[in-house]
């Protein structure tokens, strides 16, 4: 009996030697129905590697409050976290800090070619790739299918059709409450992304090959002027200086604009209940000028591995899974997650669930990351508040430029 009781204590310490705990961070938006998702797909992810043990940290609030935290964390050479989600922006300033571990060991061509290039573009750092698209976030444009379908009109492609299209159709209801078109005018990062995509949409961008500063090339204050445009022609209401990513949210669900560039997340609120304009909402991709291709801001969160973890080849593999088809589709059918697998989009059960996944395809394949700089976030501070000066009528589109142009440059050192 007693050599009976041995053996049993040396297999379960065999058993526990060869179990490997790891944890995963990511920011909880959502509650509970998203972290009891999540829960539940991690335990299909243990179930099929049941070497591995997961302990998920949920973090609420904001992205700058899980940016904080994670940069207090990567400061102290904190160990505690092995995998963890972070935002598309953050990657340049995290790998060159050496916070990050680099992935191109685990993975080759064909493992890349599954995702946007814009989203590998976005985490690819100094030639090393150090994070895997895990969910995507792109700037779309909502429109009123009633309306547009009352009047005549497809969806723009162009900006002067969308003019053209918000004049007729305001006019022609006579609502006073009723605009054209809604953007995100606030200070707020999503004024920097949508003047980054009328600037994509003609064919400029801040930064040239070679990091020299180029918004000064004429097309900086072109994309300016059009967006100061949909203002002074009375496609946009003034007071959209002050009009954050939600607030037009709840303008356009409200009923009251043709057109709205806002985010993804905002579709299934389209459709809820309580919505005004339920059942009357379409997805396209946004604007450009003639000539050139549409071009959308790419947000999303991507997984990651501490570069101090003890657990990395287990970490690696939960990535994997998490980023894999699998996992892709659940996240996409029970929480409407855009996938960042491209092949999950015309998944017959994903689409079941979430059949706008097929019209939002496009705008995912033609999504561009931002600058992807170390002091990209001090660059869009000075942007936000160059652009919303300007839409205030506070100063011209020429001076708002130039202020961008050498804040930008300081900013750089160059």
């Amino acid at each position: 009996m007693v050599l009976t009781l041995a053996l049993c204590l040396n297999l379960s310490s065999v058993v526990t030697a060869q179990s490997t705990q790891i944890t995963f961070q990511m920011l909880l938006q959502g509650g509970d129905i998203v972290a009891n998702q999540i829960r539940d797909i991690v335990a299909q992810f243990e179930a099929k590697n049941p070497d591995i043990d997961v302990d998920i940290v949920f973090v609420p609030g904001t992205s700058g409050d899980l940016h904080t935290r994670l940069v207090t964390q990567f400061a102290a050479r904190d160990r505690t976290v092995d995998v963890m989600s972070i935002d598309v922006i953050w990657p340049p300033s995290f790998a060159r800090a050496g916070w990050l571990e680099p992935l191109d060991s685990y993975v080759d061509s064909e493992d890349v070619a599954r995702y946007t290039p814009g989203a590998i573009d976005a985490v690819t750092i100094d030639g090393r790739l150090y994070a895997i698209p895990w969910y995507y976030d792109v700037g779309l444009l909502y429109y009123r299918t009633d309306l547009l379908e009352k009047y005549g009109f497809e969806p723009p492609t162009t900006w002067d059709e969308l003019k053209a299209q918000s004049a007729a159709i305001t006019r022609g209801e006579g609502d006073p409450v009723l605009n054209g078109l809604l953007f995100q005018g606030a200070r707020i990062e999503a004024l920097t992304d949508t003047y980054l995509e009328m600037l994509w949409g003609m064919g400029g961008d801040v930064l040239g090959e070679n990091g020299r500063v180029i918004l000064d090339d004429g097309k900086g204050l072109a994309a300016l002027e059009l967006l100061l445009s949909m203002v002074n022609e009375g496609v946009t209401p003034r007071g959209i200086v002050e009009q954050a990513t939600d607030t037009t949210r709840l303008n356009f669900q409200a009923g009251r604009a043709v057109f709205l560039r806002n985010w993804t997340y905002a579709w299934a609120l389209f459709n809820g209940s309580d919505s005004t304009v339920r059942g009357k909402v379409g997805i396209s991709t946004l604007p450009s000028n003639a000539g050139y291709p549409t071009a959308s801001t790419l947000g999303g969160w991507f997984l990651a591995i501490n570069a101090t973890s003890d657990s990395k080849e287990a970490a690696w593999r939960f990535v994997e899974f998490m980023t894999d088809t699998q996992a892709q589709k659940l996240m996409g059918a029970r929480l409407s997650y855009l996938p960042s697998l491209l092949s999950v989009y015309g998944d017959p059960e994903v689409l079941d669930v979430n059949p706008q996944f097929q019209d939002l395809l496009p705008v995912v394949e033609s999504a561009r990351a931002r600058p992807a700089v170390p002091e990209y976030a001090e660059i869009s501070a000075a942007m936000q508040t160059a652009l919303n000066a300007a839409l205030a009528g506070q100063i011209r589109a020429e001076e708002a430029v130039q202020r961008m142009v050498q804040d930008i440059r300081r900013i750089l050192g160059r």
